[in-house]
């Protein structure tokens, strides 16, 4: 659940670009807000598997493609903060994670 409340904190800052609505009155900006609502599509997409799957504990849930989305994602947006992977590693060390720092590292 730390990996989709994550993910849904980093969707919220994608989207926070477009909040007021595309600015229609500064024409230089739609091209990046466009890009903010692409880079959004694509979180959630690689996300909502993890969502639909979590209400079926997780049963036929496939790790490895849930991996390879989140690396696809990666691929395609690599300015984005990603930081799922190792999120999943500090979570299974009992690590702390803040998930509000961009990379879920940071005081807890």
């Amino acid at each position: 659940m730390t990996l989709l409340a994550q993910g849904l904190l980093h969707l919220k800052w994608d989207l926070g670009f477009v909040a007021d609505g595309l600015a229609w009155r500064k024409p230089w900006l739609i091209p990046s807000q466009g890009r903010a609502v692409k880079q959004a599509f694509a979180r959630a997409f690689v996300l909502h598997n993890l969502a639909i799957f979590s209400t079926w504990s997780f049963d036929n849930f496939s790790e490895e493609r849930f991996w390879e989305g989140v690396d696809q994602f990666k691929n395609e947006y690599p300015k984005a903060i990603c930081p799922y992977r190792n999120t999943f590693d500090r979570l299974l060390r009992n690590e702390p994670v803040n998930i509000v720092a961009p990379g879920g590292v940071g005081s807890t």
